[in-house]
């Protein structure tokens, strides 16, 4: 994994952890337009293809996986 990947996906992973452990009653994580890069921001949705070009789109997408992963586990939205 890329230096620059694996602090962003690892910060997610303990945060996402440590919300489902102390309960939050919500949750809330700041994704970026770069993990979408082959579309202009306006033009895609939420369930649109990701397709990042570079390590910090790579990175933002790896952070969102681990988001919708950890609201699968019953983080809540």
């Amino acid at each position: 994994m890329n230096l620059f990947i694996q602090p962003t996906f690892k910060g997610v992973e303990h945060i996402t952890g440590l919300a489902l452990k102390n309960g939050v009653k919500r949750y809330i994580h700041v994704g970026s337009t770069k993990c979408n890069e082959i579309l202009p921001a306006h033009l895609f949705k939420e369930d649109s293809p990701r397709d990042p070009q570079d390590f910090y789109g790579r990175s933002k997408r790896d952070g969102e996986d681990v988001v919708w992963r950890r609201i699968k586990e019953g983080l809540p939205q």
